[in-house]
């Protein structure tokens, strides 16, 4: 099985832990590297990754960071494999938060325009939810989330 194959190892201080997925196959494509075949994730899918899991992506400071920079991102495509459910209710409302957040710091995202956070929003089902383990904050009510006070400053620590 994958988890006797990947084990957590040191490199450069850092511990690397693999992350366990069960699609491996969507939006990635195979690419030659220094004469091998890797695989790599689309943009799409690497966004809706770091939103449902940001401690994979070294916690919300640093996913927030990364997302800032990641230009090229299609947004009719994200929203596509949005309303085809990949992430669930946890991946369309962080997505859309964090879209929102971006469009106003990131020149990567000021061109999302409002209908397209509005197809976002309309995918968003059910009662509220934590942004994060039950901290508290204030409820978003366009995402449902109860987003704590402190997460926008993190868009400016970046």
């Amino acid at each position: 099985t994958a988890h006797d194959r990947f084990k957590a190892f040191n490199y450069a201080g850092f511990t690397i832990k693999p992350a366990y997925v069960d699609d491996t196959e969507l939006e990635v494509t195979k690419v030659e590297y220094q004469d091998h075949q890797i695989r790599v994730a689309g943009r799409e899918r690497l966004f809706i990754d770091c939103v449902s899991k940001p401690k994979y992506a070294g916690g919300w400071e640093e996913c927030l960071k990364s997302l800032e920079g990641l230009g090229g991102l299609k947004i009719d495509h994200l929203i596509t494999l949005l309303n085809k459910g990949y992430g669930g209710q946890t991946a369309v409302r962080r997505a859309g938060l964090v879209l929102e957040l971006l469009r106003e710091s990131s020149v990567f995202y000021k061109h999302l325009k409002e209908n397209e956070l509005e197809s976002v929003s309309n995918l968003v089902k059910g009662g509220n939810r934590y942004l994060s383990v039950k901290e508290g904050g204030t409820l978003n009510r366009r995402w449902r989330l109860i987003v704590p006070d402190s997460f926008r400053d993190l868009l400016r620590a970046v």
